[in-house]
């Protein structure tokens, strides 16, 4: 399985320190993502999901943008400013109740949404549809 970064990776991993632009390609072995036959993280871990997307569809570019706008969409950040948090509220009351998007929510966490594997390998149809009911 192929994978690209969808921002800049600079940080100590399993391979030691790396340093990955945005829009490296990298492949998998097992359940590895890998760049030049080194381990970096497992394909489930936050590392993965912070800083990878498939591009098994050579569509990891579209899938990049919409990941990193959804993201920016739904961050906390936005609390910060009372002008926006009527529209952060709004967005994840609309996540939060709309019955599609569920299969996004990792299962171990009840009373908070975290974004799961299936959101940050999700089809660019799906990841379209999320970014147009919260934007």
């Amino acid at each position: 399985m192929s994978y690209i970064t969808r921002k800049r990776f600079k940080k100590r991993c399993v391979c030691g320190e790396l340093n990955l632009p945005f829009n490296t390609e990298c492949q998998t072995l097992g359940n590895v993502i890998m760049f030049n036959n080194a381990p970096i993280c497992f394909t489930t871990s936050q590392d993965a999901y912070d800083y990878f997307v498939t591009n098994e569809d050579n569509q990891g570019l579209k899938r990049a943008e919409l990941v990193n706008n959804i993201l920016k969409l739904t961050s906390s950040e936005l609390r910060k400013y009372p002008k926006k948090e009527i529209l952060y509220n709004n967005r994840w009351n609309k996540i939060w109740s709309t019955p599609f998007m569920q299969k996004y929510k990792r299962a171990d966490h009840n009373d908070v949404w975290l974004w799961n594997y299936d959101f940050y390998n999700a089809s660019i149809e799906e990841l379209e549809e999320i970014y147009n009911l919260i934007k």
